[in-house]
């Protein structure tokens, strides 16, 4: 179709920006349904308030067992690429023209690759690691403000929000994301 990839190659990359849509939507989603679901069991609506917490949990189970599949095959589609090695060259261009991606392209680069070098990521951390120091930074954040601003009720809510902000985010550190590396494509 054109230098730097085929009708298909392109197709897949929408595909990819429609799924990452759509999870980005259930992520929200679920998220806004366990607020108002919390909201509504706070003002005595039970019934409703039970059925938004019941989709929050069908919602966030759905976006956990799915984000990871996703940016496994976006980082298979177009990996980053390492700066600096001399080496690098457009992902599009190193896609067989015609052929879906492989897991050959990883985004760990390896001394093989360049032999001076200590294998290296192409990405600083893990998705899960990133997220993970961000809702724990969150949750102090609103944890110190209760702590310095608000008293009474306000403070306890105040700091069981934060208590589950940095709860989630261990959750997230230990159960997140674990990107797929090279090693996992050779056999043993």
């Amino acid at each position: 179709m054109n230098e730097s990839g085929t009708r298909s190659d392109q197709s897949y990359g929408v595909r990819l920006i429609g799924t990452g849509l759509v999870l980005a939507l259930l992520g929200a989603g679920s998220i806004m349904a366990m607020v108002v679901g919390l909201s509504h069991l706070y003002v005595g609506k039970y019934p409703v308030g039970l059925v938004e917490l019941a989709a929050f949990l069908i919602g966030i189970v759905v976006f956990f067992l799915s984000y990871g599949k996703y940016l496994d095959a976006l980082e298979r589609w177009d990996p980053a690429q390492q700066a600096g090695d001399g080496s690098e060259k457009p992902a599009a261009a190193s896609r067989s023209a015609g052929a879906a991606p492989t897991s050959e392209a990883s985004p760990i680069h390896t001394s093989e690759d360049s032999p001076a070098q200590e294998p290296t990521r192409s990405e600083p951390l893990p998705t899960s690691v990133i997220v993970a120091i961000t809702v724990g930074v969150y949750g102090m954040l609103i944890g110190v403000g209760g702590l310095i601003w608000t008293r009474g009720s306000n403070l306890a809510m105040n700091l069981l929000a934060s208590v589950a902000f940095i709860g989630a985010a261990v959750l997230v550190s230990w159960f997140g994301r674990k990107p797929a590396t090279a090693d996992a494509d050779k056999p043993k």
